[in-house]
């Protein structure tokens, strides 16, 4: 296990209780990105009830395979009144899967914590009658589990009992090969 130190955010949104982030990505941002860096969000917002991240394109890039135990943790900080979470747009990237298993480890009052790995531009007009979903590469279409499996692998297992966890499987509309 490998402890980070992080530098502890003053109380700059002491009244925020909801919050949402739209990361895009450029050339190499999702790559790059240390999502475990947005603690500093929940360490600023003490009063934060409701967080949503959404990630607008994957990257097929640095997906974690590796052992959960060399996942990196945080010191701890009680994020006391944070109720729900959700991540569209989750891929398993390692400090993706960090951040949502610190979540689970320090947020008392979670209720609910939704992993969505549909990216947050996608459209999916899910069981409606007559109508189409987004057409889907092959790749996309086989690559759609994958996050879904890393969810169960890696933190399905730190999920208190006081806590709804929602990994919604990719639509059999959209994800299938014609």
């Amino acid at each position: 296990m490998q402890i980070v130190n992080s530098p502890m955010a003053s109380g700059k949104f002491l009244h925020l209780k909801f919050s949402s982030i739209l990361l895009m990505s450029g050339s190499n941002f999702a790559k790059d990105y240390d999502y475990l860096s947005l603690v500093l969000v929940f360490q600023a917002s003490p009063s934060l009830e409701t967080f949503r991240l959404f990630v607008w394109e994957h990257s097929m890039y640095h997906w974690f395979k590796g052992d959960p135990a060399s996942l990196r943790r945080l010191p701890q900080h009680c994020h006391g009144n944070l109720k729900s979470v959700k991540i569209i747009g989750f891929f398993p990237q390692k400090s993706m899967i960090e951040l949502a298993c610190r979540l689970l480890e320090n947020a008392t009052s979670l209720e609910s914590l939704t992993v969505d790995a549909s990216p947050a531009d996608y459209c999916c007009s899910g069981s409606k009658p007559g109508r189409k979903c987004c057409p889907r590469k092959a790749t996309a279409i086989v690559k759609a589990r994958k996050p879904v499996l890393a969810v169960k692998k890696y933190i399905e297992g730190n999920v208190p009992s006081t806590v709804k966890l929602n990994v919604p499987e990719p639509c059999r509309r959209c994800h299938r090969f014609e």
